[in-house]
C-alpha cells in the first residue's frame, strides 16, 4: 500500500508540474489506475478480516 500511495503522490506532483498535455494525461491515468488498485486492496482486506463490512 505504501508503494501505491507513493506512486499516486508522485503522479499528482507530475500532473501539477507537467508542461505538456501528454505528460499530464499519463499522470492522471496512473492516478486513476492507482486509486482502483488501492480500493481493490482495501476491499480484499475488508472482505478477509471483516466479512466485507466496511
Amino acid at each position: 500500500m505504501f508503494v501505491i500511495s507513493t506512486a499516486l503522490l508522485l503522479s499528482g506532483i507530475v500532473s501539477l508540474l507537467g508542461d505538456s498535455d501528454k505528460i499530464t494525461m499519463v499522470a492522471v491515468a496512473v492516478l486513476i489506475v492507482g486509486l482502483i488498485i488501492g480500493f481493490i486492496c482495501i476491499f480484499c482486506v475488508q472482505k478477509k478480516y471483516n466479512n466485507g463490512v466496511f
